[in-house]
């Protein structure tokens, strides 16, 4: 329960409130919150079938939100030249983190 009011305030402050920092709880939470979502969306949509990647594509989008909400607690100023780098790379990240969830996923089915 704890994670959850921490992921509300966070995106509160982000969407309503247009805070420019974030503590390192809600991180924290935003972090737990995408990773949950990414977990809960790998049980309902892996048919065991498809590619994994082409799954974890599907897995990302209907997280999309949860994602987008981490990182920008994670790197929120995009003009810089990291940030920019960041933002320009970081689903490449994601895919991999998902495609590590969907294979995982199988082996624990098996199990």
């Amino acid at each position: 329960m704890k994670n959850i009011k921490q992921f509300i305030a966070a995106i509160a402050c982000f969407i309503f409130l247009g805070c420019a920092t974030i503590t390192p709880e809600q991180k924290n939470a935003l972090g737990v919150e995408a990773a949950r979502c990414l977990l809960t969306a790998v049980e309902k949509n892996d048919d065991g079938i498809s590619p994994a990647d082409t799954v974890a594509l599907g897995l990302i989008s209907s997280c999309q939100a949860q994602i987008d909400a981490y990182d920008n607690a994670r790197v929120p100023d995009k003009l810089t030249n990291f940030g920019a780098a960041f933002w320009a790379n970081r689903m490449n990240g994601w895919l991999k983190q998902a495609t590590t969830i969907v294979l995982q996923s199988r082996v624990e089915k098996k199990r």
